[in-house]
């Protein structure tokens, strides 16, 4: 967690020192979330913490509506986000050991 937090300090600090506008930051942040996604390692090792952590998700939060085959529609939304949430949570912390200047 605490290198998220440096990582978004650094970036704010960049912008106040270049007076960046609100959406070029946000391009720049979004821009080095893309490019860290784009390495196959990174994606891989995101993509099996998000496996993992989902299974265990969905069978803590849904099993016993599954087993009862009671799924819905809310129910799939929530399926998707237990495997969504953590790839993105891996995904933001493997970008932020990358750090604000590297490619």
């Amino acid at each position: 967690m605490a290198c998220i937090s440096h990582y978004l300090v650094a970036c704010f600090a960049a912008r106040a020192a270049t007076h960046d506008a609100d959406d070029s930051f946000v391009r720049r942040f979004l821009g080095h979330l893309w490019l860290s996604a784009r390495r196959p390692a990174v994606f891989r090792h995101c993509a099996t913490i998000s496996l993992v952590v989902g299974a265990l998700l969905c069978l803590v939060n849904q099993g016993t509506r599954s087993s009862g085959g009671r799924l819905d529609a809310t129910a799939g939304m929530r399926i998707i986000a237990n495997f969504l949430i953590p790839f993105v949570v891996s995904h933001l912390g493997a970008m932020s050991s990358f750090g604000p200047g590297s490619k």
